[in-house]
């Protein structure tokens, strides 16, 4: 969700996953996405089915298939409770393999990712400014 300019997609390509698929509301963005797409070369790409949809995340449906979600810097509030309500309720209504990696510090964000009941553990802890004793990013995996 919010796939930027394709590089976490392009990233995730290094792996094997039968489709990688972003969200982006911005057309810029979702352009220079498409752009990258259709040049991008790495001799380690494994999954070649990249694909940016430009469209607001809190309407794009949920596949009910397994799935991997990236959240990076989330929405505002509203956006990020209807998003996370879709993917709650396709998961009720689907159970199955689901992971959401969520990299940041949102305190809200992560509530409302609690309310999916998935087990939450942090995976990765990163201080990128060694003078900012707490400023600390964190990356959580929310695992069924």
């Amino acid at each position: 969700f919010g796939s930027g300019k394709g590089r976490v997609l392009l990233c995730a390509s290094q792996y094997e996953f039968e489709e990688i698929l972003g969200v982006e509301i911005s057309k810029n963005l979702h352009a220079v996405a498409e752009r990258n797409f259709s040049v991008w070369e790495n001799p380690q790409q494994k999954s070649y089915n990249i694909k940016s949809i430009c469209m607001s995340a809190a309407q794009f449906k949920i596949p009910n298939k397994p799935l991997v979600l990236f959240f990076f810097t989330p929405f505002w509030s509203p956006v990020a409770e209807r998003v996370i309500n879709n993917i709650k309720a396709s998961y009720e209504r689907y159970p199955r393999s689901l992971k959401i990696l969520y990299y940041g510090k949102d305190r809200y964000f992560m509530s409302c990712l609690d309310q999916i009941k998935l087990h939450r553990r942090q995976i990765y802890s990163h201080r990128p400014f060694p003078l900012l004793k707490n400023y600390v990013r964190k990356v959580w995996l929310y695992n069924s």
